[in-house]
């Protein structure tokens, strides 16, 4: 049985054009300024750190998404208080759960196991990170008891470093 010796050439071409259409479609949205999951492909979707009219923007897009998909799933619509957009954790990851179903939904039809691994792994997780981090809430009090990042000496870093026996390579 002989191979012909094209085929694995071909194949391997195919794979590269493939790869160097998608490569220059992102170039053209980018360069034209085309947003992705209503925002900048270049803008980070970080609630913490988006000034209050781009947090506006952001939430108002959040809340339409949540009354057109999420109202689906009473589940973690159960879990969430009316306070929910106080806390920046909760927010957070809806922004992070809505930007994962755009993506699976809406710019990836192709691929079926984006969406199957939203349903499966995000909307849970969702479910029960949300009720993790509303369960604290007073109504009052909306933000969780602040615990101290545990920062190191920068001098007791490199002491222990330098006590640190190396390992050898096999």
């Amino acid at each position: 049985m002989t191979v012909d010796p094209y085929e694995a050439r071909v194949a391997r071409l195919e794979q590269q054009v493939a790869e160097l259409a998608d490569e220059l479609l992102a170039l053209m949205a980018k360069a034209s300024g085309a947003t992705v999951s209503g925002r900048n492909a270049d803008t980070p979707c970080v609630w913490a750190e988006m000034p209050p009219d781009v947090a506006r923007e952001h939430l108002e897009r959040l809340q339409d998404w949540m009354s057109r998909v999420l109202v689906h799933h009473p589940r973690v619509v159960s879990v969430l208080h009316p306070c929910w957009y106080r806390h920046p954790a909760a927010v957070q990851m809806l922004l992070d759960v809505r930007r994962s179903w755009e993506y699976a939904y809406r710019h990836n039809p192709e691929t079926p196991h984006l969406s199957i691994a939203w349903w499966q792994q995000d909307l849970p997780n969702l479910e029960h990170a949300l009720a993790r981090e509303l369960n604290h809430c007073t109504g009052v009090r909306h933000d969780p008891d602040r615990i101290p990042v545990p920062l190191v000496d920068p001098a007791e870093v490199h002491r222990h470093l330098s006590q640190r026996a190396p390992h050898p390579h096999p």
